[in-house]
């Protein structure tokens, strides 16, 4: 699963609790019963919904091949007073793009598509820069590595990506030879919905037919999903939930990259195509993929690369979750659109599945909380054990000043830049406005800590069983996060140094030029110096972070998160008398002057 700001799951922690206390399990019960699921669920569901003020919010939740618990909490429609409920449309994001990838499996079967093809069997007009810039070239890249987010592309073309009036999806392709590669193919994971809309251009070409027809046609209709669709822009129709933005209506953007984030479908909906998946392909109403498509849709792909630190995904699907580890498999995504999100998760061995939808800004952190608590007590009753005990790891002796030396410094994250200071004899990472302690656990990991005013110290859920440690790969100081069984690269440390004097003459404050999309509300955007580094600092709803830019010569630089060697390409508009201007994934950012509004 794509890694999440630390901001989404800092927002909710309050101090105060619920007004009503959890349902307790029974003492015994009978495996099946999932009367305690449908009590925990509704429950957690009005807390979080409180808690984050979520509008609406609809789950189904399938043992196999039947539907045992769907619900809706909430308005569809606030204003209107109407309710949401398992069949309400929602914006389900990149949940899209499991639809995607068994969009291209389905070709393959007919002999149509190879995943394992060059990309430009199918798009032979697609070129890209190199990593850094450069002339545009047809890089070696297979539709299995664009399903897998092992393609070496940035995340997103973020210029017309969103927007009122959108393009057509067939607009990417020519508008990437502007663009750079974030590392080689095949290099490590880097989720990427620039990728899977490549890898939707490609369905089109090889269907030789619009994306959304073919998806319709192979997909969606054999699964009997009447109201499902991919579209540019919210459908306005009677299903259709509303967005909600701090609890007001507001209107989610037209999307370009819909084979990415495009799919419109119901909590229902999502149901049966996971149970479609357990059956292997099949359902009551129709077969969507052959039974060894589905096994090949959720096997591991691309094991053993040295910088993904552990297997992150089959094809379209991420393997594991913190929160089951208890289950032998573990096949999951989330997806948002800024205003709707959605999270399914599936466990292939118990044969259990859960869709939680919302259309609210802040619901994020609710619909994922509310997928894997469900499923937790669905086990449970499924199988008959007792719910897993999650005790914290009691604390380790303080480290040694040596060892505390070898986090010490600036790393960057997908999060953003982290500085790791010492305070006394332990440690504290600074991100962005929030300081976290990183306490020593008795495995020898680092525990993250927020403590609220400095006094109290937060719960900060499942990143409270997130453990940290150093280790070099490739000769870089990395970050690993472990919890559980599951580990992944967090970030990589950066050393300071020399700034190119032209990069130093850009340093001030930069506005959007664009003011299309979610971004039109960004806020102050800086260039600035610190500690021999070169950072981006950005301001948004509130929250202040830092990215850090490090660069390649006088007119280009690289935009770093997790790796300290690859980044996304910034590049300096040469010449003009105007205002400096930096252009970055298709936005174009202009200094401002003295006097600019």
């Amino acid at each position: 699963m794509k890694s999440r700001p630390l901001s989404v799951l800092l927002a909710g922690l309050t101090l105060g609790g619920c007004a009503s206390p959890a349902p307790e399990p029974p003492s015994s019960l009978a495996p099946g019963d999932y009367s305690h699921v449908r009590a925990y669920g509704a429950w957690l569901a009005k807390k979080e919904m409180k808690q984050h003020g979520v509008v609406g919010l609809s789950i189904a939740l399938v043992d196999d091949q039947r539907v045992v618990w769907s619900q809706g909490f909430g308005y569809a429609d606030l204003a209107a007073r109407r309710p949401a409920d398992a069949n309400t449309l929602y914006r389900v994001g990149s949940v899209s793009k499991l639809f995607t990838t068994a969009a291209a499996l389905n070709l393959a079967e007919r002999g149509r598509l190879n995943l394992d093809a060059p990309l430009a069997d199918y798009l032979p007009g697609f070129t890209i820069q190199p990593p850094g810039g450069g002339a545009p070239v047809r890089p070696d890249i297979t539709l299995r590595q664009l399903a897998t987010h092992h393609a070496g592309l940035p995340r997103d073309l973020a210029g017309g990506m969103w927007g009122r009036d959108v393009k057509s999806p067939d607009s990417l392709v020519p508008a990437l030879a502007t663009q750079a590669m974030l590392m080689p193919p095949g290099r490590a994971y880097a989720y990427s919905n620039l990728g899977i809309s490549l890898l939707g251009e490609a369905v089109a070409r090889a269907a030789g037919r619009p994306f959304a027809e073919e998806v319709q046609a192979t997909v969606l209709a054999p699964l009997g999903l009447e109201h499902a669709r991919f579209s540019t822009q919210v459908p306005d129709e009677p299903w259709m939930s509303r967005s909600y933005r701090l609890g007001k209506e507001a209107r989610d953007h037209g999307l370009r990259d819909i084979a990415a984030g495009g799919l419109v479908a119901s909590a229902m909906d999502l149901a049966r195509f996971m149970s479609m998946i357990l059956a292997e392909g099949g359902t009551p109403v129709g077969r969507a993929l052959r039974a060894d498509s589905v096994q090949e849709m959720t096997r591991p792909q691309f094991s053993g690369l040295v910088l993904d630190v552990a297997p992150p995904t089959a094809l379209g699907w991420h393997l594991g979750h913190p929160g089951l580890e208890q289950s032998e498999r573990v096949l999951v995504h989330d997806g948002s659109t800024g205003l709707f999100h959605a999270s399914v998760v599936l466990l292939p061995e118990a044969r259990l599945g859960v869709a939680v939808l919302a259309n609210s800004d802040a619901a994020l952190p609710v619909v994922n909380r509310l997928a894997v608590e469900t499923l937790v007590r669905a086990l449970a009753a499924k199988t008959g054990r007792p719910l897993p005990a999650r005790a914290v790891l009691p604390d380790g002796p303080p480290l040694e000043a040596a060892q505390r030396r070898d986090y010490l410094g600036w790393w960057t994250t997908e999060q953003g830049a982290v500085r790791i200071v010492e305070k006394g004899d332990g440690l504290r990472a600074e991100l962005g406005d929030k300081q976290l302690r990183l306490t020593p656990r008795a495995d020898g990991l680092l525990r993250l800590d927020y403590r609220l005013f400095g006094l109290f110290s937060m719960d900060l859920g499942e990143m409270a069983r997130v453990g940290l440690s150093r280790r070099d790969i490739e000769g870089i100081p990395r970050l690993v996060a472990r919890v559980g069984g599951l580990s992944t690269l967090a970030g990589s440390r950066v050393e300071p140094s020399a700034i190119p004097a032209p990069w130093r003459a850009r340093l001030g404050e930069y506005r959007l030029a664009e003011t299309e999309g979610p971004l039109k509300s960004l806020g102050r955007a800086r260039l600035l110096e610190e500690d021999g580094l070169l950072f981006v600092e950005m301001e948004q709803d509130g929250e202040r972070g830092r990215i850090i830019l490090r660069p390649l010569d006088d007119h280009r630089a690289l935009l770093l998160g997790r790796f300290a060697e690859y980044g996304e390409l910034v590049e300096a508009e040469a010449g003009g008398r105007g205002p400096a201007t930096l252009v970055y994934s298709g936005l174009h950012f202009v200094r401002r002057e003295d006097g600019d509004v």
